[in-house]
């Protein structure tokens, strides 16, 4: 099953105008480690960044990296050290008063998603509902990253076994992302997890299928852009294919995601 929640839009987003730090830089740098899955690389590179905007003494540049660090430790599985991140970061964010702007709003999301993927579903909930509240009041009801949030809070309702929230939220978020049109595999990672849902739930078979093959469609487009995001999706979606039992798919998605970390 797919469970470690992909949110493009859980990256930092502090106005560098108002930085030292070279924050699209760093983020740049970043993601280079992360299409060739260097996560060793990619760690040993946010300590350093780290210990960086320590001495700057900046906390909006801090929140930026431990915002990375919380993403990055719930990739690695490494429960201590992203748990140290989220409380770090949520004490410089009450401590110094920092704006609750939409970049605070996606720093929740990725502190809930987090939170999600290390068993607290209720707790994750309750910084969802914070980044619901911030993105209402400064984004378009149909604002790209709405599509994460609901994406992202349907994993935690169904972990809590509320099964016509997540539906609906995944929906909403697919709905959105069918508009915005530049985010098609998120799309087909909202289907499968859709299509886990409703597994889950007992529903029929032919409902199930439907999404995977819709899914399925949208990851063999030529449309999309085969770098290290898709390679990532790619080798997140193979092992719900192999659970539903079309391992040809699953094991493609897993030679697609090889051979572009390979090439990278």
């Amino acid at each position: 099953m797919y469970t470690d929640e992909y949110c493009e839009a859980c990256r930092g987003k502090m106005d560098e105008s108002s930085n030292r730090m070279p924050i699209k830089r760093v983020l740049a740098k970043l993601d280079e480690y992360f299409s060739r899955n260097d996560l060793a690389g990619a760690e040993k590179f946010l300590i350093f960044w780290e210990g960086e905007a320590r001495l700057g003494g900046v906390p909006e540049e801090l929140i930026d990296i431990l915002n990375e660090e919380i993403g990055f430790f719930r990739r690695t599985g490494n429960i201590d050290r992203g748990m140290a991140a989220i409380t770090e970061a949520v004490d410089i964010i009450e401590r110094d008063n920092i704006e609750k702007n939409s970049a605070i709003g996606t720093v929740y999301i990725n502190i809930a998603t987090t939170l999600k993927a290390f068993g607290e579903p209720e707790k994750a909930l309750l910084y969802y509902e914070k980044a619901f509240d911030i993105y209402s009041e400064s984004l378009g009801s149909d604002d790209y990253n709405f599509a994460a949030l609901y994406n992202n809070m349907a994993l935690a309702f169904e972990d809590i076994g509320l099964f016509g929230e997540a539906e609906n939220s995944y929906k909403t978020a697919v709905k959105i992302l069918r508009a915005d049109g530049e985010h098609d595999a998120e799309i087909a990672v909202s289907l499968i997890n859709l299509a886990h849902l409703y597994d889950k739930a007992g529903c029929n078979a032919g409902a199930i299928y439907k999404l995977l093959d819709d899914a399925w469609e949208i990851l063999n487009s030529d449309c999309l852009e085969k770098n290290g995001n898709f390679a990532f999706v790619c080798s997140k979606c193979a092992p719900s294919f192999e659970y539903f039992d079309q391992s040809d798919r699953g094991k493609f998605l897993k030679s697609e995601a090889d051979r572009i970390y390979e090439g990278n």
